[in-house]
């Protein structure tokens, strides 16, 4: 992963801009990880950790709401408002089994 300099820093807006540089060379400070990061407990993280880290998280997050395989065994006593299962999300899915419960 590389940090481009952009077009801007042609232009003279960004001084420090420079050369390309590895994600992994550029230190970011300051930086407190939340405590479920793999790199809570770290302090001196680069750019390239920090974006890999949420982008883990990301797809840790995606794959666990993922709710594509619904709908094929109660398609008859859920409706879940949808024509489309690429528009079925958690919330909808939550809200069809309110009705159902609820309702």
């Amino acid at each position: 992963m590389y940090i481009k300099k952009h077009n801007c820093c042609d232009s003279g807006q960004h001084e420090k801009c420079g050369k390309d540089v590895d994600a992994g060379c550029v230190v970011v400070e300051g930086i407190n990880p939340p405590a479920w990061s793999k790199h809570h407990r770290e302090r001196c993280l680069s750019i390239g950790e920090i974006l890999q880290d949420l982008y883990d998280a990301v797809s840790e997050i995606k794959d666990a709401i993922d709710v594509t395989e619904l709908g094929t065994q109660c398609e008859t006593c859920l409706d879940y408002g949808v024509s489309d299962k690429k528009e079925l999300t958690v919330g909808r899915v939550l809200y069809a089994m309110e009705n159902k419960v609820c309702g």
